[in-house]
């Protein structure tokens, strides 16, 4: 991989193999292009998977970074859930961090992925124009939309077609060209009591209409992968691979000739005085650093590391690459979240199936954006388990997050033997939880840049993170509250926990913008086709490219626009 006389040995280099590279790489190398991924995370063989799942099993905690221990960036180091990765404000409000990790891993953070593959809606490309808030993007819904049915064929999406045309195409105009690659994932019987219950609901005039969530999740074979059977860890791991996953694009990509190569960490981009992008230098986990060679390079990390390495990226302008316009490490944005819970009056029987099957997805556009986020509700199937833990919990020390877990009932109610059980059982199965996340303003103070003074396990920069939740986005919070309270209400649910106030109880897990996609070269990092308005040969995919963040988690417009990108690349090597 040595850099020799500075000639090409490859058509593309790109770097990270997530959904979006993995996707490009099985494009580029299908059309007969030599196609290097470079990952900075080691490969995953079946033994090492198994070993997930063990650690999973073992976990106490069960959160998404669970099964990974040791491979949470920058890895490999002692770290479990990263906290000695990012350098943020140790003064900064829990609800000002961000506290989105992601594993170093061949295939991303896809492995620890929801599913969930919904569409953005025609009118979260143009909030600019249409609500004053925030940036238009320089592509519409009609311009993706043939890519979103292209990568929903690619992951394979399971959704309903009559609910699409329902809810969606005569609500939102949100159209499909083409029906969903499968049925939608089976409801469950909690799904099931929300929607007899909510029938009628209005919030402002809205119908709270209750809908399968699309998941690239199989409802049937499909792939050479089987059906879900309902294991209910998703998050953070599907041991039957029923869910997609970034690996199974990577496997394909190598069979049609893509080079893979694990344990490199990209530093920096060489480029020339003209902007052209000359040579990708990496660190191999032994330390020694080397450089490789291509016609066109794409990066295609996250936008946590996009950003870090155009920043380093400065032996010829100390601005990094591809920022003439200022704008790399800003706008960093991800969907907050607002958690309620409550015991319904009857039983439920949460904790089978995947962590969610249905929502509330209405209230995701309407004139109301002109003053506060719009937001997706979420009805939860696995009861309190990620406000408080249930049935487990986290830590006794923090009492108000053992709330109907067996550290309440033992540590505080002081049950045991018959008493402890019959509690436990009446408790757990009528658990139920709603939560809603938000959009959130492109803000240039929510920005990424190489730490001046920490460096990781190898030497290089941490990511220094600012971080804070707008109030635009507060604002749905307390909208979202009354939402959640009025649904309980019709449920004829008791012992809410409702938390009315403007702080937010999570993020989703979403890293977006950072290096924003726009017309205009002095405002924006990208073009509408992913490249870089600096240099030419020079791609970013992934939702660092998000000019906004809307409600839809990012996954399967990433798909769409690195599918689109694919094509923009071909045609760019032919020329």
């Amino acid at each position: 991989m040595s850099d020799q006389q500075n000639q090409p040995q490859f058509d593309v280099v790109i770097v990270g193999s997530g959904v979006a590279g993995a996707l490009l790489a099985f494009k580029l190398a299908g059309a007969g292009f030599k196609t290097l991924v470079l990952e900075a995370g080691a490969e995953v063989s079946e033994e090492d998977r198994a070993t997930f799942i063990g650690n999973f099993a073992m976990s106490a905690s069960k959160n998404q970074s669970s099964p990974y221990a040791g491979f949470i960036a920058p890895q490999p180091n002692a770290s479990v859930f990263g906290r000695d990765y990012y350098v943020e404000d140790p003064t900064a409000l829990p609800a000002d961090l961000f506290t989105t990790y992601y594993e170093r891993l061949v295939g991303g953070s896809m492995w620890h992925w929801q599913g969930i593959a919904i569409r953005m809606l025609p009118n979260d490309f143009k909030t600019k124009t249409l609500y004053g808030q925030g940036f238009d993007w320089p592509i519409s819904y009609d311009d993706l939309e043939p890519w979103y049915c292209e990568a929903e064929k690619e992951m394979g999406v399971a959704g309903s077609d009559e609910e699409a045309s329902r809810v969606f195409k005569q609500r939102f105009g949100a159209y499909r060209s083409q029906p969903f690659p499968m049925p939608e994932i089976a409801q469950s019987y909690l799904d099931e009591q929300f929607r007899a219950a909510m029938k009628g609901l209005q919030f402002e005039g809205v119908p709270l209409t209750v809908t399968a969530v699309p998941q690239a999740k199989n409802s049937v074979e499909y792939d050479g992968r089987p059906a879900c059977d309902g294991r209910t860890s998703c998050i953070p791991l599907c041991p039957t691979k029923a869910k997609y996953e970034a690996t199974f694009h990577i496997e394909k990509a190598k069979a049609v000739g893509a080079v893979i190569q694990a344990r490199s960490i990209v530093t920096r981009l060489k480029h020339d005085a003209n902007g052209k992008i000359t040579g990708v230098v990496y660190k191999r986990w032994d330390g020694v650093e080397e450089t490789v060679v291509g016609r066109i390079y794409v990066l295609a990390a996250n936008g946590i590391e996009t950003p870090k390495i155009l920043l380093m990226s400065t032996q010829q302008n100390a601005n990094g690459v591809a920022n003439s316009s200022g704008r790399v490490g800003q706008y960093l944005m991800d969907h907050p979240i607002k958690m309620s819970y409550a015991l319904s009056k009857d039983p439920v029987y949460p904790f089978r199936g995947p962590p969610s099957t249905s929502s509330i997805e209405t209230l995701r556009d309407g004139d109301f954006r002109k003053t506060r986020a719009a937001f997706r509700t979420t009805i939860r199937n696995d009861g309190w388990s990620w406000p408080t833990g249930a049935p487990r919990g986290y830590d006794y020390t923090r009492r108000g997050w053992v709330l109907g877990t067996i550290l309440e009932f033992v540590g505080a109610r002081k049950l045991f033997g018959d008493a402890l059980r019959t509690a436990m059982e009446q408790h757990t199965v009528r658990q139920i939880m709603l939560n809603s996340a938000t959009d959130m303003l492109p803000d240039s103070a929510n920005r990424i840049v190489p730490s001046a003074t920490q460096r990781d396990a190898f030497g290089i920069p941490r990511p220094d993170i600012k971080f804070k939740v707008d109030d635009y986005a507060r604002g749905a919070f307390l909208a979202a509250v009354q939402v959640h309270a009025r649904i309980f209400e019709a449920m004829g649910a008791v012992d809410f926990h409702l938390q009315a106030d403007s702080q937010s109880d999570s993020g989703s897990g979403h890293i977006m913008g950072t290096t924003i996609m726009g017309s205009r070269s002095k405002d924006s990092v990208v073009d509408k086709e992913c490249r870089s308005h600096d240099n030419k040969n020079l791609f970013i995919v992934g939702s660092s490219v998000f000019p906004s963040a809307a409600t839809a988690n990012p996954t399967v417009t990433v798909a769409a626009l690195a599918l689109r990108s694919a094509q923009a690349i071909q045609s760019q090597l032919r020329r």
